[in-house]
């Protein structure tokens, strides 16, 4: 990659915008990454920003086959991302099982044109190729002499599909093809050659969120077969909340027995969670591509000396009792609780300053940068981007060693800035969010923030930690719809992050974690996750409709976990 050695290391974009070379070059693999190369039915779930698309991007034939010239698996890349699955031509019939016909055929014309675009030519005869077309002319009313002619009636298909259903959506579904009349008889006519008669075809469905309903099903139903020796599914979706697991007869397909779920999020949050390692081998990865001499990532954003002398300070200190904290405790307690407390007081003497007077080192280090990224690769990657080119401006150089502290504190309370101005927008950018949604998601956000304040200002607060929340008996409030309305635009936007933990009485909640980017604009300690507080539904209400005045007692409006 000597051609990128000037280009930022930290790029951002999506995977879907990055060439085949930076994908291969960049890829860390994940934990679960064999059971996208298994015959089993995956759905992998992950916030947008996460490694889905780079991770089945990494699976496809092309890249594959490139790699290792394997034939016992080819990866069909199909993104949802695109024109294509935001238009509306089924709209246009009245009928339901008329829209369901004319849904499908379009979702398996759009995988078999990029089941074609994926076979790779060069690993074809002549006579191999000729073969397959024989087979695909018993099929198909074609007059088509190479793939590359096939692809070009596929092509036709779908533009023709488009045009005839906006002059006759009542009559177009009758030629309409479905998985069976296309898709398995492509496959049947690949397999006819004797080297592909033992692979097995998985399309990599990404974005699978955005399909619409009927194609849901559809693709449900496909599943729900359950042989997957020769076709299997790998789809990409956000969540399991924005995806319905219907299928066409209603069912539902099931976790473990029909599909297994790779969740990219769950080592963010584990007790025993590998995510920091996960994101120093990203880092590292991408310095030592882009011919960085200094690749180890604690050492390319250390933290800052005075930081680090401040909270030693701060620990010798609290163990002595010189802080109203655990004061009345023994030595040897303060001793066990130093860790959990040190970085406490420091924010707390940080937020009873001025604000002119604190200090500009407070967010620095790789493990910061890994807090606020909330599990999220893209949200490392961002700041880090930012860093780069604000270091770079600054040195006049084409390379930089490192990332100074002071460079590290700017960018990170500029992308903070930057998140909080987002909030103004959610109502043009997410859709089903209007005006008031948004204003309620901001005026939330800003009092959880300075609950969260007023927990770090007590010194009688015995949890400092805190930066998840619950609603338990949700679903018993009697405007709970509401509430789980704001939740999901809030997670769409990339504002809140959700995952199912323990609630009381041994029961199974949901856990809500705010993007933590937000908080270093507020001087609040992105760093750890041990602490949560519930919040009672009616309350969580009252916080999306009032300012909160967070210097006040509220005592009852949360309950520390």
């Amino acid at each position: 990659m000597n051609n990128l050695d000037n280009y930022n290391p930290f790029i951002h974009d999506a995977a879907t915008n990055l060439s085949e070379e930076i994908i291969s070059e960049l890829y860390i693999d994940i934990e679960d990454s064999e059971m996208i190369e298994s015959q089993r039915n995956v759905f992998v779930t992950g916030y947008r920003g996460s490694g889905k698309s780079m991770l089945l991007r990494h699976n496809t034939f092309s890249m594959r086959y490139s790699r290792n010239q394997n034939l016992d698996f080819i990866g069909i890349y199909v993104s949802c991302m695109t024109p294509f699955f935001s238009q509306k031509e089924h709209l246009l019939v009245d009928d339901n099982f008329q829209k369901k016909i004319v849904d499908e055929h379009m979702l398996v014309l759009v995988m078999s044109i990029n089941l074609i675009k994926s076979i790779k030519k060069d690993f074809l005869s002549s006579d191999e190729e000729s073969k397959i077309i024989q087979e695909l002319k018993y099929y198909f009313d074609i007059d088509s002499s190479s793939l590359d002619d096939f692809y070009r009636f596929l092509n036709r298909e779908l533009f023709n599909t488009q045009k005839e259903t906006n002059i006759s959506p009542e009559t177009f579904y009758k030629n309409a093809y479905t998985f069976s009349s296309l898709i398995f008889p492509i496959i049947e006519a690949l397999s006819s050659i004797d080297k592909l008669l033992n692979t097995r075809f998985s399309f990599l469905i990404d974005d699978g969120q955005l399909l619409s309903d009927f194609q849901k099903r559809s693709l449900n139903s496909w599943i729900s077969f359950r042989d997957t020796r020769k076709i299997n599914f790998k789809v990409a979706i956000t969540s399991t909340k924005e995806y319905a697991f219907y299928t066409d007869t209603n069912s539902v397909i099931l976790d473990n027995h029909d599909f297994v779920v790779v969740d990219l999020e769950k080592n963010f949050f584990g007790k025993e969670t590998n995510y920091f390692e996960f994101a120093k081998k990203i880092i590292e990865r991408r310095l030592q591509k882009f011919g960085f001499k200094n690749h180890k990532a604690e050492e390319f954003f250390p933290e800052d000396v005075n930081f680090e002398k401040r909270i030693d300070e701060i620990k010798e200190n609290f163990i002595k009792g010189t802080y109203p904290e655990l004061k009345d405790q023994t030595e040897e307690y303060r001793k066990t609780k130093a860790s959990k407390y040190t970085r406490a007081i420091y924010f707390r003497e940080r937020l009873e300053k001025p604000r002119s007077n604190n200090p500009t080192t407070a967010y620095t280090g790789f493990n910061t940068l890994v807090n606020i990224s909330t599990g999220v690769i893209r949200n490392l990657l961002i700041p880090c981007s930012t860093m780069y080119e604000y270091e770079k401006n600054k040195s006049k150089l084409d390379k930089v060693e490192y990332i100074h502290s002071k460079t590290q504190y700017e960018a990170i309370i500029k992308e903070s800035q930057k998140k909080w101005e987002s909030l103004k927008y959610l109502s043009v950018q997410i859709e089903g969010c209007d005006e008031e949604t948004s204003l309620k998601i901001e005026k939330f956000l800003k009092n959880f923030g300075n609950q969260l304040k007023s927990i770090l200002l007590d010194p009688s607060s015995t949890e400092k930690q805190v930066l998840t929340f619950t609603i338990e008996k949700l679903d018993d409030y009697h405007n709970k719809n509401n509430i789980k309305q704001i939740l999901l635009i809030a997670e769409k936007a990339g504002l809140l992050y959700s995952r199912i933990g323990p609630g009381r009485n041994s029961n199974r909640t949901t856990w809500y974690t705010p993007n933590r980017i937000l908080w270093t604009e507020l001087g609040l300690d992105p760093v750890g996750q041990n602490g949560r507080i519930n919040i009672r539904p009616e309350d969580f209400e009252h916080m999306t409709e009032n300012e909160i005045d967070y210097t006040r007692s509220q005592k009852g409006l949360f309950d520390e976990l």
